[in-house]
């Protein structure tokens, strides 16, 4: 196994995704030329958190009468929820789905629960970072 090798194509991989992601961004104001960049992705690349994370961003701002009929606004929390479900430590996914829940959704009592449970997560890795530092200083 070739380990360097392993980590070029990480990093090739990874590059690949900011500029697919750089050329959607482009195009975000431009709703049917993102669309048709979309449609032209393979599929496979949206199991990367990044461009499905972009994906649920950009849905919120669509306005094609007949492409809002193609999704539900479930269907974008499902995406936040599924980011948050399989990153539980990403910080901003879980902001996103407080956000979305909050914002779009008008539902106070989820966002506020999300709230609770991150504030938490926030407090136990501080927890964990602040025993880390103690080790530290006491060697």
């Amino acid at each position: 196994m070739d380990i360097r090798h392993i980590i070029e194509t990480f990093a090739k991989s990874q590059t690949d995704i900011d500029n697919t992601i750089v050329s959607l961004r482009a195009s975000f104001q431009k709703e049917e030329r993102l669309w048709a960049q979309l449609e032209l992705l393979d599929s496979k690349i949206f199991a990367n958190e990044r461009v499905i994370g972009f994906l649920a961003d950009f849905l919120q701002m669509v306005n094609d009468e007949s492409r809002l009929k193609l999704f539900s606004l479930q269907d974008i929390e499902k995406i936040y929820r599924l980011l948050v479900q399989y990153y539980p430590d990403n910080l901003q996914y879980r902001l996103d789905l407080i956000s979305f829940v909050h914002n779009v959704l008008d539902n106070e009592k989820f966002a506020l629960e999300l709230i609770e449970e991150t504030i938490k997560l926030i407090d136990q890795r501080r927890a964990s970072l602040q025993d880390f530092l103690e080790e530290l200083k006491g060697e």
